[in-house]
């Protein structure tokens, strides 16, 4: 890559009111990425005139070669194509955000056209950027600004990985797990219902009480017994692997973190801290493998172990296995949640593959748990993963939709949201 681009901070997503030094950043990055042709193409269209095709194309290529110093972008990579993805991944976080936070405001924070229908060329974004103040709407000239940011942080969490091999890894990953951990066939699963006791009001999993096949619905009263007071029965389907030839019975599925939110991580995890965006070290759980062991404590040990001496014994690109529990508010999982983390870090990439395992009751909380919710901030605070991302992206959604450009109050929005989901959470899978 070449010399470091400018660093990506909060401040420079203001659509007003930005510090000299945010203003310099953003200089820094349009002049960085389009070059003189770009800035003779910005002057002549801020006049009102019309670029010559040939500095148009200029402009384009420039841009193009731009992104494949800045990026690293191998030779049999197009950088047209991948100027493409940023864009579409860009548009991705807004569209994910209104989608799981604010889903009763995609009218009024949803897209304009001139941003959602993006170009293959550089130039044409560029032609948007140099209309004056008094020529372009303000949100979208907002719009534009925060695709652009955005794309960019985008770009630099693709480039870590453009060559396949962190998923090529993995799936071999899964391949050796499959001929020397799990029975029977390839691919081979069972179907089990686990029939789990819940709190009324957190949702909290308090006990499984039984792991069993094809037990019909208007039988659950009868296998589980009476149910304590406050609480109530869910029945959780899954598909189950057998450890080898055991008893022991494993729930296993890809984590593979979208590029949309990877890039809300990002952002939440600079809110926290100071502003300045760094994806490389902010984002280093893109992709990997869950456990849940349906057994307890001991059972998940094992499980680790287990795993952890077939990856060892067997060559592999994994180089060193490191064991990783800390939990923060920039992780995808909530503080409270209960978990062995191990990070295999692979020869010659970056960014380590991640393996998470739970116990079943561990589980079912990080996916159900609502909490009590606080009279005073209106915030729940269980573990369900869909609340804590809701919690995550409140001070994000101040970023993304600045109250002086968009007339919605996002966090009374999120609140509200978070109710509807954490009423959604008590009812999903809910028999008695």
């Amino acid at each position: 890559m070449e010399r470091k681009l400018p660093r990506i901070t909060i401040e420079m997503f203001q659509p007003t009111g930005r510090s000299t030094a945010a203003d310099r950043r953003i200089t820094g990055l349009l002049g960085r990425a389009y070059g003189r042709e770009g800035l003779s193409f910005f002057n002549v269209t801020r006049q009102g005139l019309e670029p010559h095709a040939q500095l148009s194309t200029a402009t384009d290529r420039y841009f193009y070669g731009f992104i494949r110093r800045a990026y690293g972008l191998p030779e049999n990579m197009d950088p047209q194509d991948f100027y493409l993805r940023q864009q579409r991944h860009a548009a991705e976080v807004i569209d994910s955000v209104l989608g799981r936070a604010l889903p009763a405001y995609r009218h009024e924070l949803g897209l304009k056209n001139e941003v959602s229908l993006y170009s293959e060329s550089p130039a044409d974004l560029l032609r948007l950027l140099a209309y004056p103040d008094d020529g372009i709407n303000p949100t979208l000239k907002f719009e534009l600004q925060r695709h652009i940011l955005l794309s960019h942080i985008s770009a630099s969490f693709n480039s870590r990985t453009l060559n396949g091999r962190l998923r090529t890894e993995l799936s071999r990953v899964q391949m050796l797990l499959n001929g020397e951990l799990y029975g029977g066939r390839i691919g081979d699963g069972e179907d089990f219902d686990v029939y789990a006791l819940h709190e009324d009001g957190t949702n909290s999993a308090v006990q499984v009480l039984v792991t069993a096949r094809q037990y019909a619905r208007e039988q659950a009263r009868e296998i589980c017994g009476a149910l304590p007071e406050g609480c109530h029965l869910k029945r959780h389907p899954f598909s189950l692997r057998r450890i080898g030839e055991t008893d022991s019975l494993v729930y296993t599925n890809p984590r593979k973190k979208s590029d949309a939110a990877s890039i809300l991580k990002a952002l939440a995890k600079a809110v926290d801290n100071g502003g300045v965006i760094d994806p490389l070290s902010y984002v280093q759980d893109s992709l990997g493998i869950m456990f849940v062991a349906m057994g307890g404590g001991n059972e998940r040990k094992e499980l680790v172990q287990r795993v952890t001496t077939v990856l060892q014994s067997h060559p592999s690109g994994v180089e060193e296995i490191m064991e990783d529990h800390h939990v923060d508010r920039g992780r995808g999982q909530s503080e409270a949640s209960s978990f062995t983390r191990l990070q295999l870090k692979l020869r010659d990439i970056s960014v380590p593959l991640e393996l998470i395992f739970y116990t079943c009751l561990g589980y079912l909380n990080s996916e159900y748990e609502v909490g009590t919710r606080d009279s005073g901030t209106g915030i729940y605070p269980g573990r369900a993963h869909d609340l804590y991302e809701l919690r995550r992206s409140l001070p994000v959604l101040q970023v993304l939709f600045p109250p002086e450009i968009y007339q919605v109050d996002t966090r009374a929005a999120v609140l509200d949201r978070m109710v509807t989901v954490a009423e959604e959470l008590r009812e999903k899978h809910r028999i008695v």
